[in-house]
């Protein structure tokens, strides 16, 4: 089975991550191509990644410094 609109896409990419099922078993269950589920996977997430873009890092190594023991007169 091809998907035919996007919308389409988007309801098998639903029902998925709502089945908890391994992907080999999701597409013989509903007779979809392998190929074609993680094509949209991976859409969906290039999708998300250029709207969400990582932020910064709220710690940075700047941020520490090396500090050492203090040792004792013996």
């Amino acid at each position: 089975m091809f998907f035919e609109t996007r919308a389409t896409r988007e309801k098998w990419l639903d029902r998925f991550a709502a089945s908890n099922l391994p992907i080999n078993e999701f597409c013989k269950m509903h007779h979809i191509k392998k190929e074609m589920l993680i094509k949209t996977l991976n859409e969906r997430m290039s999708n998300y990644k250029k709207e969400h873009p990582p932020k910064d890092l709220s710690v940075k190594i700047t941020d520490f410094m090396e500090v050492k023991p203090v040792q004792e007169r013996v």
